[in-house]
């Protein structure tokens, strides 16, 4: 199935576009909370107000500009789409609290951010057959039949930039690489990763946790120069990313850096000098940079850019457009059967997804207990781009292949 991309030329080629890949059926084989004669009412949970608000806000805006587009030329199956939007904080207990406020009045939620909000809210979703997707990159998501985890699960992504490392930015086998994460959220996706990786190229591993409100990272940096290190991941926040640049210049560490998309923010350019981001400091994500030469991300950018002029230009914003575009996907397949059952059985039948590069390759999601995909996206830091990253292309190496998911029971 190939998505249904927005086309950016005039507004009468948009509007046709748009019909053109949608049933007009108005039928429901079982009535649905959140389906009526004349809309389709959808969720997100996101972060608005904590520690990921500033990308928290860009995906909801380039989402809202998405159905805002798709509602102006005839919405989906006849209905307009409503997307009922709470802010969560970053605060699994208020988010449990929102979804029960929300959970009768919607088909499906089409965003959960935050890999503790996803761990929180998993067993109620699965019970009440509620896709989920927008669920991030967390493996802990792999295995349940409704959370769509749109691409590769954290676990393929570092694997695949430590690789990087060694095949491409001059790591030897055999030698001692860094790694700062957060601790709890995504830690046990990163060591399984990061062994992955370590074992097929024979690394030592010098691993530091951090908690999200941690600002020193001089002991850290010290002991990583002490160690000798070749190389540094992070999956930190992005003020934390830079923080930790920071200390590696000042220390003299003269080594590639590679962060997860997530630790990634343009405003990070403010603080570092550029001869060092752009030598050293690279980004490895399930979602092309906003700046990449892609059709689908030049058509999320134009329908963000025409919604908010004045909006920062972050990989949110295309990150924001595909997980809409992968629910009206998912709910195209439903119109004769508009119901939470079918949404989430539409979702399952998608096996090659082709979203115009926004997310790596064509994704399946037949399986629920695999990864969509084994590749990932690997950009250069690059101050004179929109979003502050230029696309390398596409990295999959060896290791992500011996990682062990879930299995079917």
């Amino acid at each position: 199935m190939k998505s249904r991309l927005i086309a950016p030329l005039a507004a009468t080629a948009v509007v046709g576009l748009i019909i053109s890949g949608c049933s007009t059926s108005t039928d429901s084989s079982t009535a649905s909370p959140g389906v009526t004669k004349d809309t389709i009412k959808i969720g997100a949970l996101t972060d608005l107000s904590g520690p990921f608000s500033a990308s928290g806000k860009v995906q909801i805006n380039a989402a809202r500009a998405y159905w805002d587009d798709v509602n102006a030329a005839g919405g989906v199956c006849g209905r307009n789409v409503e997307l009922n939007v709470q802010d969560h904080g970053y605060d699994p207990q208020k988010a449990v609290s929102q979804y029960r406020a929300m959970a009768n009045d919607i088909v499906g939620l089409q965003q959960v951010l935050g890999t503790p909000i996803v761990q929180a809210l998993l067993p109620t979703v699965t019970q009440a057959n509620m896709y989920t997707g927008g669920v991030g990159w967390a493996s802990v998501a792999l295995g349940n039949k409704v959370a769509q985890v749109p691409g590769e699960p954290y676990p393929v992504d570092i694997a695949n930039a430590v690789d990087y490392m060694v095949s491409d930015l001059g790591v030897s086998k055999g030698s001692t690489i860094g790694a700062v994460y957060l601790k709890g959220d995504i830690s046990a996706d990163v060591k399984l990763g990061l062994e992955a990786a370590a074992t097929s190229n024979d690394l030592t591993l010098v691993e530091r946790e951090v908690a999200p409100p941690d600002t020193d990272f001089s002991a850290i940096v010290a002991s990583m120069k002490q160690a000798k290190v070749d190389g540094v991941m992070l999956s930190v926040s992005p003020g934390q990313f830079g923080a930790v640049v920071n200390q590696l210049r000042a220390n003299g560490l003269d080594v590639p850096v590679i962060g997860q998309h997530f630790a990634w923010n343009p405003a990070i350019l403010k603080g570092l000098a550029s001869d060092v981001i752009e030598d050293n400091v690279f980004v490895v994500s399930p979602v092309a940079p906003y700046a990449a030469d892609l059709p689908g991300v030049k058509e999320a950018a134009r329908s963000y850019e025409d919604a908010q002029p004045n909006g920062e230009k972050d990989w949110g914003a295309i990150y924001g457009y595909g997980m809409a575009d992968l629910m009206h996907q998912a709910l195209e397949g439903t119109c004769d059967n508009l119901t939470r059952e079918g949404l989430v059985a539409a979702m399952r039948d998608q096996t090659s997804i082709d979203t115009g590069g926004i997310f790596v390759g064509e994704l399946s999601f037949k399986d629920p207990f695999q990864p969509a995909t084994l590749s990932s996206y690997i950009s250069r830091v690059d101050a004179d781009l929109p979003g502050g990253l230029q696309l390398i292309g596409t990295t999959e190496g060896p290791s992500a292949a011996g990682i062990s998911f879930p299995k079917a029971p």
